[in-house]
């Protein structure tokens, strides 16, 4: 695959990802490959890192709502 193509591909798999979020599913998927041991990066590797970005995206969001209902407590 061509830049060309990953990065539309990754366009479309990432709509309103700022472009912090989208260097870190490009780094995540390179540490993916480099644990299985690839030489390069590979489709598979940017769709595991997109569920692995947006799930701790997740996380951090709920974690903050926690977190400012906690304070606003107080």
């Amino acid at each position: 695959m061509n830049k060309e193509d990953l990065s539309r591909k990754m366009a479309a798999h990432t709509p309103g990802f700022s472009g912090a979020d989208i260097a870190n599913v490009c780094n995540e998927a390179a540490l993916i490959a480099a644990r299985d041991l690839n030489t390069s990066i590979h489709k598979q590797h940017f769709e595991q890192a997109i569920e692995r970005v947006v799930a701790g995206m997740r996380h951090n969001e709920t974690y903050m709502r926690h977190s400012v209902t906690y304070n606003c407590h107080i």
